[in-house]
């Protein structure tokens, strides 16, 4: 599985020389960091950041004794950019010392957001413009059944989900917390989870349509 995180995304600076920046920003062993820049256009720029993190470990030898051992490990991240959003594909903890390198190094102010993700409206435009649209599988985190009855909700079928929470007695709210999704985009299957925090589990490894298909309708699918 393929992991993305969508967030609302706000540079201070013009397109062309956000991409020169980051170009220039190239990895360098002074450093032990910097980005592959693999593709630039008018409308999205795709990066890889690399961090190299150096360990020192002690080891203790029966007969040599305790002595050094330097390991180097690198750390990279991929990351797809648009004018108001960004994606971050399989996302590590060291997600935040990359967007200060990148504020330093494009001297600009980045403003990057949480948001919410509208899974009704995405729901809504995977049935009109996804081929075999269907939805296996709804969440809902803790919602009131009464006024001092609280439960959250898992529901899943073969056929598509919504169809059948119709008939449940139960006030489940608007917005479900997570689903689980397949269909046909430009001809290519996709399977995964969409959560409302933004963080979508791919099965195919071909993910740019999918990301072409969020970009365009953020409007509808990113809540600030």
């Amino acid at each position: 599985m393929i992991k993305l995180r969508v967030f609302p995304l706000f540079f201070n600076i013009e397109w062309k020389h956000l991409g020169q920046r980051l170009l220039d920003a190239k990895y360098n062993e002074e450093e032990a960091r910097g980005f592959i820049v693999t593709d630039i256009s008018d409308k999205q720029i795709m990066a890889t950041y690399y961090e190299k993190i150096i360990y020192l470990e002690i080891v203790h030898h029966p007969v040599r004794g305790d002595f050094e051992i330097t390991r180097e490990v690198f750390f990279k991240t991929d990351i797809i950019l648009f004018k108001k959003i960004c994606f971050i594909v399989n996302p590590s903890r060291r997600f935040s010392g990359l967007l200060i390198f990148i504020a330093n190094k494009t001297e600009a102010q980045v403003s990057i957001r949480d948001c919410r993700f509208n899974i009704p409206a995405f729901c809504d435009l995977g049935f009109r413009l996804f081929d075999e649209f269907n939805v296996t599988k709804v969440v809902y985190k803790q919602f009131n059944v009464t006024d001092s009855l609280k439960c959250s909700a898992a529901f899943s079928c073969d056929n598509n989900v919504f169809n059948e929470i119709g008939s449940v007695r139960l006030n489940i709210p608007a917005m479900p917390s997570r689903i689980t999704f397949a269909g046909i985009i430009n001809k290519t299957i996709m399977k995964g989870d969409i959560s409302e925090t933004g963080l979508i589990s791919l099965s195919s490894a071909n993910i740019d349509c999918f990301v072409d298909f969020i970009n365009k309708n953020q409007d509808s699918l990113i809540i600030c």
